[in-house]
């Protein structure tokens, strides 16, 4: 990532999450939503994971829920709108 973005939300996270809990203690706050991805290089980048959820009857005329979960990864940061990865300039 090219940004700061993680770091200072979750700055500020901790700081409302100990506000809004000041008896309690070792407040911790981590922003999930971003992955590790390796290709041609390791890259950190936005990732959401997306739950799919659908209805399918089975041969025996019985009803189930099926779920599938599955990752987006991003290519700009979800609160700046910066791209993820430095910009490739053309020689």
């Amino acid at each position: 990532m090219q940004c700061d973005c993680q770091t200072e939300i979750e700055k500020k996270l901790l700081e409302r999450f100990k506000s809004e809990y000041p008896n309690s203690k070792k407040h911790e706050c981590d922003l999930s939503g971003y992955a590790m991805v390796l290709g041609k290089t390791l890259e950190y980048l936005p990732a959401m994971t997306i739950i799919l959820r659908h209805t399918v009857t089975a041969k025996s005329g019985a009803e189930r829920e099926k779920k599938i979960e599955q990752k987006m990864i991003g290519n700009y940061c979800m609160f700046c709108g910066q791209p993820a990865k430095p910009q490739q300039t053309e020689v």
